[in-house]
């Protein structure tokens, strides 16, 4: 008899541990549904929309520049939408004031040749109209000295000169004569 007691301390063991059971793997199904409720108000409404897949531009422009540089300022980053005339980029207009400058410093350095240049001519000028002063100047002398020396042997001639007075006239024609021929070399150098 002793077997009755154990038989139901079992089966009520069984019994509450199938409520038990029950109660853990059925309790989430049967849950409880909730409102939420607000009040009626005007707001925005968002849409989202999602998808899989690769998403291609519509247009696809390739942007270039005639000039290469660095980038000072960027005005439009990637997928922003521009219009026509819109500036993009700005580039970084160091290099390209360096060389201006530098054709400026070129330009002043040829102006500066060239007004050079044209004290030159001046210059150039000036010494041929010296030449020719020279020239003339030499020329007048060698008429006196050759006047001079004319008259010193018509009067050595007649004795009424020493001899060296005429040679002292001749000497000065001689001299004059090579003036001039210093004076003409001196003008066609200039």
């Amino acid at each position: 008899m002793k077997k009755k007691p154990i038989f139901w301390i079992v089966i009520v063991i069984l019994i509450v541990a199938a409520g038990l059971g029950y109660a853990y793997f059925f309790k989430n199904r049967e849950a409880v549904v909730r409102y939420r409720t607000a009040r009626v108000e005007r707001g925005s409404i968002s849409a989202y929309v999602t998808a899989n897949g690769t998403v291609n531009a519509v247009i696809t422009v390739l942007v270039g520049s005639q000039v290469s540089g660095t980038i000072q300022k960027l005005y439009a980053d990637y997928n922003t939408q521009v219009k026509t005339g819109q500036l993009i980029a700005q580039i970084d207009p160091a290099l390209f004031q360096a060389q201006v400058d530098q054709a400026k410093a070129s330009l002043e350095n040829a102006r500066a040749a060239y007004l050079t240049a044209q004290a030159d001519i001046a210059t150039a000028r000036s010494n041929v109209e010296a030449g020719k002063a020279n020239v003339l100047k030499a020329k007048v002398s060698v008429v006196d000295s050759k006047r001079s020396l004319n008259r010193s042997l018509e009067l050595f001639g007649k004795n009424l000169i020493a001899a060296s007075d005429r040679d002292t006239a001749q000497t000065n024609y001689d001299s004059a004569v090579a003036l001039l021929e210093a004076a003409e070399a001196q003008l066609k150098a200039s």
